[in-house]
């Protein structure tokens, strides 16, 4: 199963690198600091993937992507049956219409429409999307992520980044996938935790940088 995380970072660090120590860090290691085998929650991941975009619909607003959607519906736009990751318009002679009506419903936000496959690689084979990356101060309010991981410095060396606080809609109790009590949205949560006191406490300002990680578990 594939979900979306958001990974927030202190700013002007590498992207990539940045989230490459996070993910690492839930690496099992043997008592040389080997590192073993993937966490139990993912064993796969890539900025942005099947979820490229994912900022920019929250931005949209739900009510808007209806509309478009009702009116590929009325134009009666077909899709491939077999879907993996985002959907792939079939016959793919369709895509020029699909991207014209995006741009005429959303101007300015890209030339192609980011909700089918033509659009991105999912593979991160383009690099990192701009849109995947935002600063805190521009999260849009109806974000939501099946979880959130706030970066901190490490103890022993300050230039690297660990995880320091963590939301989830679920985790796996060894067992079966046991919900938790957070909803997901993500602007609330980080708004929450900076309002909070104590030796928890992380010092995220709104230029912290936040980026969407689809994630396989």
């Amino acid at each position: 199963m594939h979900a979306v995380a958001e990974i927030v970072i202190p700013p002007n660090r590498d992207i990539a690198e940045s989230v490459k120590q996070i993910m690492e860090y839930f690496f099992d290691e043997d008592d040389k600091g080997n590192k073993t085998d993937h966490a139990d929650w993912w064993d796969f991941y890539v900025i942005g993937g099947r979820f490229s975009g994912h900022k920019l619909e929250a931005s949209l607003g739900e009510e808007k992507l209806q509309a478009f959607r009702e009116e590929l519906i009325r134009r009666k736009v077909t899709v491939s049956c077999l879907q993996c990751g985002k959907q792939e318009l079939n016959p793919a002679s369709q895509i020029p219409m699909v991207d014209a009506l995006w741009l005429e419903m959303f101007p300015g936000k890209g030339e192609a429409c980011p909700l089918f496959a033509h659009a991105r690689n999912q593979y991160g084979k383009r690099g990192i999307y701009a849109d995947d990356v935002c600063k805190v101060s521009e999260i849009p309010g109806s974000l939501t992520a099946e979880r959130i991981i706030v970066a901190g410095p490490h103890w022993e060396d300050p230039a690297r980044i660990i995880p320091v606080r963590m939301w989830a809609t679920e985790w796996w109790n060894h067992v079966e996938h046991q919900k938790t009590a957070w909803d997901g949205n993500v602007k609330a949560a980080l708004a929450a935790m900076r309002a909070e006191t104590g030796y928890r406490k992380v010092q995220v300002t709104d230029e912290w940088v936040v980026v969407t990680v689809d994630y396989h578990n």
